[in-house]
């Protein structure tokens, strides 16, 4: 609902192009951002729509006396807008539309001569929807772009600054004896957030660095993930939608020393700055982006005031993996040399991923203690300020190289599972943390911790703290705002999770992940202060809702006093077998709560409610096999008494048929509905492509059959069916082809939703480019990944009617052996010294 009046005021096309530019955001973007699609031009504004925008407000200040694109608008929402508005942020009333014609989807425009100044500015489709608003955006003397219904990149002054930021002058080049150049040694394409699914983290990659224990079952090609494993997948994934930089950072590292081979990526191939931005290369960077949260990253982390990390950073030689820290987020950069030029001030010359081929360089004052990088854009085409820090801030860290070449061990493993591990170099560490710690993440929130003692880990009033003996707060690089918060704390005890929320405007579909050797809770759809009827925070910034955990009890509590529709996913072992539950169609209240508990002595789970009214809740349970099948049991009718349980007996199932469980009126037998059932009685299809990403990758062609049957039922998308058939990763090209064929989709139809190639082509998503050497980049991998892409369906699309895709899924990731890096930016975190 938008927060001003729509007057019917009308604009002269002279007056609609002169405001257009106003449409600037400065939105929660990550330093590890994308790079914005190019427009098409339109005229600039006239003179005299300048004058009469600078008559309204003092604020808007005089017009740029150089003319240049002030800001080029596109339409990257996939459908028509037909309205545009724009006013100034002490204005109550919207105006009229800015626009006479629809702005169809793909097209632009581009203004210039435009005054500074703070507006708020909303677009709306042609159904009158409201696609896109934003407030209190600031617009300063440089070019900026907005691509409405994704992002803005903003230049020029930021928000409570007065005059434009602009670089330090550089040197014409770093300094001699150093043999890294980001122009062989860095990549040429730059850093990406989420828009290519085709390269996300997949369970092959996730094998290449922590072996079997990350699989219910098989080994390599063949691993069905735990179901813990599939919920650190889907959160990493969801933290690279951020961007990739650490992961850039790691890879190019791994290629300069030579313990990665460019050419086992892309046949013929003989640097870095060669390769291309295909699916193999992409799902190696995304498998190198894991090692951020790995304990051997935080342990290597050199922390200190920014005189010390250039003391240590030559004292530890090159290149280092070097993350800054700012409040918009985490950036991963690499270093190859230090410069002294005199005074007191050093360059720490960094190859940027967001800049591709350039050099350039964070400027450290030791006397005054601070560092200082202007180039940290948000987006690499922007300046937007610099990112700054000094002593007190521990803001700026490294991770020597050596940290990466050994053997990460796994904190959401099993600790007597398998490691074995496919690695290129020896592993070198004695540390292994398997199964003594619970990894906790969220979207849309920050998140605090608190045991049964009162301590807490986390963010508190703002401020990140932590006082959980063997906890952790890793600062991620590649997130944005608070958002880029991970906490680390021991699994041995119940804690409870407050949220506060990172941002200005409500959250209505955060997320909240909770992953540990024993039990891994995956709750979506979760509101954060996102209705008009919810509670103000309390006085120490939180929310009074909260999610409690119990890791060795396999036991989960939702309490709440907002409104709220979770779908909850828990994942647990028993006897030998893996179990993935969700729950969906649940409505909570002020004051009720919902917990969900797995019994290992008893095999059974039970789902009760505390001031609820009597519920009928959707649940889809997957079992994971020792010898590798899965079994699923779905129903739309799970009944849920009003203050009372129900217990299921999961592991008494057979695997086919009804379940038993008991309610206070006895037992009875639950009839097995299918997955279809269940997505159907979900309020949209977004809904159950979130349940497909959560239990797809153990759907038989079956099950999946008719979940996706369902989809098309409820007039899912083609961007909707094409994630949701991407999501199921267990099944094979052929099965897939054939599922495709019993939806009604042609083979050319089928590859072009599973290729998720969204942005024309040029990360060569479209599977034979991708991966055109494909075993080749298995070379010196083994049967690591040799058959790739396959478990990641990236794939999928690239590979119907072309097996050859194969192999380059996994980008011969075995033998990077998970190269690390995680710089777990833990170090860095203000207030907590080596935090």
């Amino acid at each position: 609902m938008s927060r001003k009046s729509h007057p019917t005021r009308s604009l002269s096309p002279e007056r609609l192009l002169s405001l257009a530019f106003i449409v600037l955001l400065l939105t929660a973007l990550s330093a590890c951002g994308s790079v914005p699609a190019g427009t098409e031009a339109a005229p600039a504004a006239g003179e005299a729509a300048v004058a009469e925008q600078a008559a309204q407000t003092e604020a808007a200040g005089p017009p740029r006396s150089v003319a240049f694109p002030a800001l080029t608008v596109s339409n990257t929402t996939g459908a028509d807008v037909c309205e545009l508005y724009i006013s100034l942020s002490t204005s109550t009333s919207w105006g009229s539309s800015l626009i006479n014609a629809p702005l169809t989807a793909g097209a632009g425009l581009a203004v210039e001569d435009i005054p500074a100044g703070t507006y708020d500015a909303m677009a709306m489709d042609c159904a009158g929807e409201t696609v896109d608003e934003q407030f209190g955006v600031s617009l300063g003397d440089s070019p900026a772009v907005w691509e409405i219904g994704n992002v803005v990149y903003p230049g020029g002054v930021m928000a409570g600054s007065t005059e434009p930021q602009s670089p330090p002058p550089a040197p014409a080049s770093p300094p001699a004896g150093g043999s890294f150049s980001p122009a062989s040694n860095g990549f040429s394409f730059p850093n990406y957030g989420g828009e290519y699914p085709a390269g996300n983290l997949t369970i092959q990659a996730l094998w290449n660095v922590y072996g079997d224990a990350v699989c219910a079952s098989g080994s390599g090609a063949s691993c069905v993930p735990t179901p813990q494993a599939q919920a650190y997948m889907a959160q990493l994934n969801s933290d690279m939608n951020g961007g990739h930089c650490a992961g850039f950072s790691l890879l190019a590292m791994r290629l300069y020393t030579g313990d990665e081979n460019p050419a086992t990526l892309e046949g013929g191939v003989g640097s870095a700055y060669g390769l291309t931005q295909s699916v193999p290369v992409m799902q190696r960077i995304a498998q190198e982006f894991t090692w951020q949260y790995t304990e051997e990253a935080y342990a290597g982390t050199v922390n200190g005031t920014p005189a010390e990390i250039i003391q240590k950073l030559q004292a530890n030689g090159f290149p280092a993996d070097i993350g800054i820290y700012s409040d918009q987020g985490g950036h991963a950069v690499t270093a190859y040399a230090v410069e002294d030029r005199g005074g007191g001030i050093f360059y720490i010359w960094v190859y940027d991923n967001n800049w591709p081929g350039e050099e350039k360089f964070i400027e450290v004052n030791v006397n005054a203690n601070t560092w200082t990088y202007s180039l940290a854009a948000l987006n690499p085409t922007e300046d937007s300020g610099p990112w700054t820090g000094n002593a007190s801030t521990f803001s700026l860290n490294f991770i020597p190289y050596q940290v990466y070449q050994q053997q990460p061990s796994c904190s959401f493993c099993a600790a007597s599972a398998s490691s074995d591990v496919r690695l290129a170099r020896p592993a070198t560490g004695g540390l292994n943390y398997a199964g003594t710690t619970l990894m906790i993440a969220a979207r849309g929130a920050s998140v605090r911790a608190t045991n049964s003692a009162g301590q807490s880990t986390g963010m508190v009033q703002g401020q990140s703290v932590n006082e959980i003996t063997g906890s952790r707060v890793l600062r991620v690089r590649g997130l944005l705002y608070n958002d880029n918060e991970v906490l680390i704390v021991p699994n041995d005890e119940q804690v409870q999770v407050n949220f506060e929320p990172v941002t200005s405007k409500p959250v209505e579909d955060g997320s909240v992940r909770l992953i540990s050797e024993q039990f891994s809770a995956d709750v979506q759809n979760l509101n954060f202060g996102g209705t008009p009827e919810s509670p103000a925070p309390s006085p120490d910034g939180q929310f009074p809702d909260s999610i409690s955990v119990d890791p060795e009890q396999r036991s989960l509590q939702i309490n709440t006093e907002s409104p709220q529709s979770p779908q909850i996913a828990v994942g647990f072992e028993q006897n030998g077998s893996y179990y993935s539950s969700t729950l969906v169609g649940g409505e909570l209240g002020p004051g009720q709560s919902l917990d969900l508990s797995a019994n290992p002595e008893t095999g059974q789970m039970q789902i009760t409610g505390e001031g609820l009214t009597d519920s009928s809740f959707g649940m889809v349970m997957n079992r994971i096999n020792p010898d590798g099948t899965t079994d699923t049991f779905a129903t739309d009718s799970l009944p849920v008494a009003s203050d009372g349980s129900v217990a299921l007996d999961y592991e008494a199932w057979s695997g086919e048929g009804p379940m038993t469980i008991e309610t206070p009126e006895g037992t009875e037998e639950l009839e097995d509905k299918g997955v279809g059932s269940v997505i159907s009685m979900l309020d949209d299809p977004g809904q159950g492509v979130e349940l497909m990403n959560q239990i797809g990758t153990y759907l038989d062609p079956e099950d999946a059959q008719g979940a996706l049957e369902a989809l098309q039922g409820m007039g899912a998308s083609d961007e909707e069916m094409g994630e949701s058939l991407g999501a199921l990763d267990g099944l094979s090209q052929e099965e897939l082809a054939q599922l495709g064929e019993e939806l009604g989709f042609s083979s050319e139809e089928l590859n072009s939703l599973l290729s998720d190639d969204t942005d024309g082509g040029d990360a060569e998503t479209d599977g034979a480019g991708a991966d055109t050497d494909g075993g080749s980049d298995d070379a010196g991998g083994g049967d690591a990944d040799t058959d790739g892409g396959s478990d990641d369906t990236d794939g999928g699309g690239d590979d119907i009617g072309g097996g050859d895709t194969d192999g380059g899924g996994d980008s011969g990731g075995s033998d990077d052996a998970g190269g690390g890096g995680d710089d777990s930016g833990g170090g860095d975190d203000p207030g907590g010294g080596d935090e």
